[in-house]
């Protein structure tokens, strides 16, 4: 059985392509935060909807760059009203 999957992408406008189709239950953002170079705000704005930070992590900085690991799991969605009935 696979333990995960990996995506590296090169685009920031990628990121939240990628989120939106993912359908596991954590995810690990390497990057720099919002309003940084890595990812565009709809990545982000994905993120706060539907996930929770579990722990960030501070890695290796190049000069200039503001990178760090972020693990994060899905947050339980909420039932429409159609669903509910």
């Amino acid at each position: 059985m696979p333990l995960g999957r990996t995506c590296v992408l090169s685009e920031a406008y990628e990121h939240a392509e990628a989120l939106a189709r993912y359908e596991g239950a954590k995810v690990v953002y390497i990057g720099e935060p919002r309003d940084g170079a890595t990812a565009d705000a709809r990545f982000f704005d994905l993120l706060d909807r539907d996930w929770f930070e579990l722990e960030t992590i501070e890695i290796q900085q190049f000069w200039g760059l503001y990178d760090s690991a972020s693990v994060y799991v899905r947050r339980a969605r909420r039932k429409s009203r159609k669903e509910k009935t």
